[in-house]
């Protein structure tokens, strides 16, 4: 019976600085393809090649690069808006070009909390409205503003903006309520309501 050779794994320092490069599928022209070559930093950051931006993930880093080369492959067909994804057009036309048939159907997310007439169409913005208007005291706790931006004193990590560190309290903050706690929960894990 033969053994498969399997590689020594490489020690963590030289993995974190190794080059990654994505492909596109096959079947695209030489036009479409587009390859993006990947640095990681030493602390496994995906590093930008153009502006020095850091991102834990390699598909936010992917579209970061295609902002850097204008690819903006979605065009609203109402205005001269473009974007990247179909989602994001979607979101669009639903907010910017109402009456027309494709704003049809999209999904308002309200606010789950009776009383707030806080409505939008992103589950990113109900996430981040639901932890500054009825967890406040909760992220406030948390929150440990400095020089370099927005420190979690729960967690330690750092954020740019009051919106990204609210976004991320949702992972660190300690809701006592049970009702408000259900409706954090419910938030989270819903797709649209």
């Amino acid at each position: 019976m033969k053994k498969k050779f399997r590689p020594l794994p490489l020690p963590a320092r030289a993995r974190a600085k190794q080059k990654l490069k994505r492909h596109p599928p096959s079947g695209t022209s030489h036009a479409q393809q587009m390859v993006y070559t990947y640095t990681k930093n030493d602390n496994g950051h995906f590093v930008c090649p153009h502006c020095g931006v850091t991102e834990e993930n390699q598909n936010t880093m992917h579209y970061h690069l295609k902002r850097h080369d204008n690819n903006f492959n979605c065009v609203c067909k109402h205005c001269e808006y473009k974007c990247q994804s179909q989602s994001a057009l979607k979101v669009h036309i639903a907010a910017k070009h109402p009456q027309t048939e494709e704003a049809k159907g999209t999904p308002v997310l309200k606010c789950p909390c009776n009383g707030c007439t806080f409505q939008t169409l992103t589950r990113g913005n109900r996430i981040i409205h639901f932890v500054r208007k009825h967890c406040s005291q909760e992220a406030n706790a948390l929150m440990n503003p400095g020089p370099n931006g927005i420190e979690c004193r729960s967690c330690k990590k750092n954020f740019a903006s009051s919106t990204s560190f609210l976004y991320h309290a949702t992972n660190c903050i300690q809701v006592k309520e049970p009702a408000r706690l259900r409706l954090l929960q419910g938030i989270l894990t819903a797709t649209a309501n």
